[in-house]
């Protein structure tokens, strides 16, 4: 059995939308729980987006498979109770997004190597 190393990136899982919409009550929660970073929840999610970014671009750069979370489970309430923690139905879509996109990389790279081709991205 050929052993199979595999690098790969996983965008965050944060819902921008149900963090901007969340009733004033969970909002106020939020941003209490971000005071001791010293961020706004504005700032939270632009973070976030940024983080998003960068991993897009390096894993782009380094020709390294991107599981990307932040697109795959949908931005609503069905999905994320306060738009960092999923629910059991946005753990069920992220998990199918994560095991759907390793073995996508890992049959690309198996193949890859059964026909010589030197790059096993």
């Amino acid at each position: 059995m050929t052993a199979l190393a595999l690098a790969v990136f996983c965008t965050t899982c944060f819902s921008l939308i149900v963090r901007y919409t969340q009733r004033a009550g969970q909002s106020q929660l939020a941003v209490m729980g971000l005071n001791y970073v010293g961020l706004t929840l504005t700032g939270v999610c632009d973070a976030y987006a940024a983080v998003d970014r960068t991993l897009r671009e390096v894993a782009a750069a380094e020709r390294c498979p991107l599981l990307d979370a932040a697109r795959g489970v949908p931005s609503n309430l069905e999905h994320f109770v306060d738009g960092v923690h999923t629910t059991r139905i946005g753990e069920a879509v992220l998990a199918k997004v994560v095991a759907e996109g390793l073995a996508e990389h890992v049959a690309r790279r198996l193949a890859n190597k059964a026909a010589g081709v030197g790059a096993l991205n």
